[in-house]
Order: C-alpha cells, then structure tokens, then sequence
C-alpha cells in the first residue's frame, strides 16, 4: 500500500504525536549506496558528488527526524544493478562520513549490503522507516519505505 505525505508531517505525527512513551523522535534508515549512485550525476564545483551528497544532507535538516545512513559491507555481493562491485570501498565513502558527522547524523557499514541490513533493521525496529530508491529492501522484509525524500517535501 502507497501513500504520500509531507515528510515534516510524517516525521511530526509518527515520531512525537504516536509516540506516547517519547523515548525517541522517527528514525529514518538511509541507504548511502543509493546516494552514491545519485552523486554521479553532480556535476558543479570542485568535487561535484562531494557537493552534491552535501547540499542532500543539507536539505534533511529541513525536517524533525533521526538519521542513520548505512554503507554496503565487506560481504556484499560481487555484482550489483549490473555493475561490478569492486572489493574495496566506494571512492566516496570517507567524504560522504565526513559529511555525516558534520551533520550530527549517525552511520553504520552493514556486514553485506546495505538494503538488507536497512531492511532487518526496521523490522525489529532500530529504524522506523528506510530511504531508498532500491525495492530490495522489500525482499529483504523491509516494512516501510520513503522514497523521493530529498527531492521534493513530499514523500511517496
């Protein structure tokens, strides 16, 4: 079942107003690989991908939620979205964490791939809800998905 919301809403309503015990806002899982894929199509200033995941963490800060964004593991698989994954880290790994924790937002490297962890990871509940544009998560028994949170204020 699909259905849209302001992000600030969702945040508001499911972090705080259901929320009775108040032990935490909504925590939000974001898959970092995605971004990764995303930050290619930067293409100004110095380090265009840099800019472009910086100015992306820039705009979560517009809403009331707790961030957590994990990376693919050592153990993820060879071969993703048809491309070969190389044995070490995405070149954009170190820059992206150092974003992050400029940010204040937390992060995690999975054991494999991201989706996988995002998706175990909401199911008991470390997470209220993923950011991805990857349906793995759902194979992997992700119960709730956001997708086109930064793009817009609105989320699908």
């Amino acid at each position: 079942r699909s259905e849209s919301h302001a992000l600030t809403h969702l945040s508001i309503h499911s972090g705080f107003l259901s929320n009775p015990s108040g032990l935490r806002g909504l925590r939000i899982g974001i898959d970092a690989s995605i971004w990764f894929y995303h930050a290619t199509y930067g293409r100004e200033g110095e380090n265009p991908e840099l800019r472009t995941l910086f100015f992306r963490c820039a705009r979560l800060m517009r809403s009331p939620f707790l961030r957590l964004f994990v990376f693919d593991g050592p153990l993820r698989p060879k071969l993703k979205r048809k491309k070969k994954v190389g044995g070490k880290d995405h070149w954009l790994v170190t820059g992206m964490c150092e974003i992050i924790e400029a940010f204040g937002f937390e992060w995690r490297v999975a054991p494999g791939e991201a989706e996988a962890e995002l998706a175990y990871l909401n199911r008991v509940g470390v997470v209220d809800a993923i950011v991805t544009d990857d349906v793995d998560t759902f194979v992997f028994g992700a119960r709730v998905i956001i997708r086109k949170c930064v793009a817009s204020s609105h989320i699908d």
